[in-house]
Formats: C-alpha cells, sequence, structure tokens
C-alpha cells in the first residue's frame, strides 16, 4: 500500500509539474513562432522577393526597371524577385507631354508617338487616346494609378497602383503596392511586382 500511495503522490506531482510548464511552454512557442514571421518578412523586404512568375506573360519584361530614389539602385525581375542590375544617379523622368484638355481629375499622363495615355482618378481607370484627348480605350482598374510609360516597342503600358486602406480617422499606413502592365492590344493586365510598402520608380531600359 505504501509503495502504491508513493507511485500515486509521484504522477500527481509530475502531473502539476506539466501543468504548471504548459503556459511557458506555450508562450515559448508562440515567441519562436513570431520570431519566425517577422524574420520571414524582414528577409522578404530587404531582399525583396516575389514568387510570382506572372511577369513572365510580358514579352518586353527584361526591359522593365525598378529605381529605388533614395539610393539610386537600379533592379529587375527575376524568379525569386527583384535583382539588382546597376546604378542610376539621375531618375528618368519623363516630360508630360503638351495636352491642354485634361481636366483636374487626371493625375498622371504619358505619351509615345501618337499614342497618348493618362489615368483618371475619378474614373478610377486608364485611357488611351491621341493629343487631341480622343479616347481609343479605355481600362479600368483597381487602385490609386501612377508613373505610366510605354515600352519602346508600344505593344505594352507600364504603371503603378497603390492600395489604401481607410479608417474611421482617415488614411492608414497599410499602403500595398502594384506594379502592372497592360497589354494594349487585348488589354490585359499582368502584376509584375507587388509588396507592401515598397515605392519604386519603374521605367522601361532601352535596347
Amino acid at each position: 500500500m505504501k509503495r502504491t500511495n508513493v507511485v500515486k503522490k509521484s504522477f500527481i506531482i509530475k502531473i502539476g509539474l506539466l501543468l504548471v510548464g504548459l503556459p511557458s511552454l506555450l508562450i515559448v512557442l508562440i515567441a519562436i513562432i513570431m520570431a519566425g514571421l517577422l524574420f520571414a518578412a524582414f528577409l522578404r523586404i530587404s531582399l525583396h522577393l516575389n514568387f510570382s512568375q506572372e511577369y513572365r506573360k510580358v514579352q518586353a519584361a527584361e526591359q522593365i526597371r525598378f529605381r529605388n530614389a533614395w539610393s539610386g539602385k537600379v533592379y529587375k525581375r527575376y524568379a525569386l524577385g527583384l535583382k539588382s542590375v546597376g546604378q542610376c544617379e539621375e531618375s528618368p523622368e519623363e516630360k508630360p507631354p503638351p495636352v491642354s484638355w485634361l481636366d483636374t481629375s487626371v493625375y498622371d499622363v504619358t505619351a509615345s508617338g501618337e499614342l497618348v495615355a493618362w489615368y483618371d482618378w475619378e474614373e478610377a481607370a486608364v485611357f488611351l487616346g491621341n493629343a487631341e484627348g480622343e479616347i481609343q480605350k479605355r481600362i479600368d482598374v483597381m487602385y490609386h494609378g501612377e508613373e505610366l510609360a510605354f515600352s519602346p516597342d508600344e505593344n505594352y503600358l507600364l504603371f503603378y497602383e497603390e492600395q489604401w486602406n481607410w479608417s474611421g480617422s482617415g488614411m492608414t499606413d497599410d499602403e500595398y503596392c502594384y506594379y502592372r502592365v497592360i497589354d494594349l492590344e487585348d488589354g490585359t493586365q499582368y502584376t509584375i511586382y507587388s509588396a507592401y510598402r515598397e515605392y519604386w520608380q519603374v521605367y522601361w531600359e532601352e535596347d
């Protein structure tokens, strides 16, 4: 009987120690998981990781450049995201075409030869037309668009969209950035890169 009582007491003590230590173990596991998630997010941001392969559907994707305005570093897409391809100290800014008919709701405009493209924030759409303002095509977009740029062969239109999340007190800092290309033949949109609060100057590199 005494041996049985000792075994029972020992078993009860072990169960008690296990129950006491269980919350601590859960806290440690949660801390490890959170640290892993934060480290993964840090790697994604610092290495500009993006595993989407949709950019491969754009024939001229090799000519698209992503420039960091602060450092001047230039990147391009590859299978794992963005990789550095050099330095560009001066921003390759494009002068807006001299069009007088633009409405105040037009946020950005670009031109190439006879083609003109502009983003109208009230319409939430990109329009293709000519210098006289005659609309040839309308392409609806999801978010606020800017940095429009025709590809050198005029088959594609590169642009940047920024998704803003709004709270009851106004706009938050939860901006998500999408870099897309429109196939001007059929209007198909391809997301070539997207990331949380990664603001790039995007343009086409000439051959």
